[in-house]
């Protein structure tokens, strides 16, 4: 009898100790993801693709009344402006939250530890640092979002502005924040973000990013223009919150860290 219990108490030990062990792993997986060293192309990759979507929203002024005016004139089919309204939710700032909450639970992230509370902020930070950046810009550059711009053939570039009107009465302070685009700008910072912590996931992460994007055109929010630059302006801000570590030694040092 004796034999029997101590048999049974040496499993249950030995069980406890792997369950453990496993959460211990899991963990620990979320910590070596996101300090593990970042080679140095990676980081420069990020800002040379912030450069390219830069470039094209500057060139893209050159379309974007056209654009505009074809869109409103031929909306898109209703199968895909229900793909674009759900994937809105990646550049939402309510939307995102959620998405970031979700990816941090499946993590397994202990916030009782320093290093992992100091990763997850990188997180958030590099989430929403680019929308910030937005939101200052469009109080400095006020422009008509298409839905409220009387656009025609012959309206130009300059008359999406607001900069010389007097009065601005028939606008709503919404109205006049097209540029750049805050919703592009959250969304190229989630999924870039979101790379770097689970690196299996990006091509999700990018597409959801472009449909989130390509949603605020198709719903007359925004020219095409400010989605890119806005999403330039994004991946600047993950790019400025990305995890930089020299050694794994400083990554283990930091997991042990409370």
């Amino acid at each position: 009898m004796h034999s029997q219990l101590k048999d049974l108490a040496d499993q249950q030990f030995k069980h406890q100790s792997t369950q453990v062990n496993t959460l211990g792993i899991e963990q620990a997986q979320f910590g070596q993801v996101a300090s593990e060293r970042v080679p140095k192309f990676t980081h420069a990759g990020l800002i040379k693709i912030s450069v390219i979507l830069a470039v094209i929203g500057f060139l893209a002024f050159l379309i974007d009344v056209p654009l505009a005016l074809t869109l409103k004139d031929n909306p898109l089919p209703k199968e895909i402006s229900r793909i674009l309204r759900f994937s809105e939710i990646g550049g939402h700032g309510t939307g995102a939250a959620m998405l970031l909450i979700g990816a941090l639970a499946a993590s397994q992230i202990n916030l009782q530890r320093q290093r992992h509370r100091f990763l997850a902020l990188k997180l958030i930070a590099g989430t929403y640092l680019g929308g910030l950046i937005v939101d200052l810009i469009k109080l400095l550059v006020p422009r008509i979002r298409p839905r409220a711009a009387e656009l025609a053939s012959d309206s130009s570039l300059l008359d999406t502005f607001a900069f010389w009107m007097h009065d601005k009465s028939n606008f709503s302070h919404t109205d006049l924040m097209s540029f750049p685009s805050g919703h592009a700008a959250v969304a190229a910072g989630l999924a870039a973000s979101l790379s770097w912590f689970f690196p299996n996931g990006k091509p999700v992460f990018v597409c959801l990013a472009i449909l989130a994007s390509l949603q605020r055109v198709a719903s007359d929010a925004h020219y095409i223009s400010d989605i890119f630059i806005g999403a330039a302006l994004g991946l600047i801000g993950a790019w400025l919150c990305a995890p930089r570590m020299n050694t794994k030694g400083q990554h283990n040092q930091g997991l042990n860290d409370n």
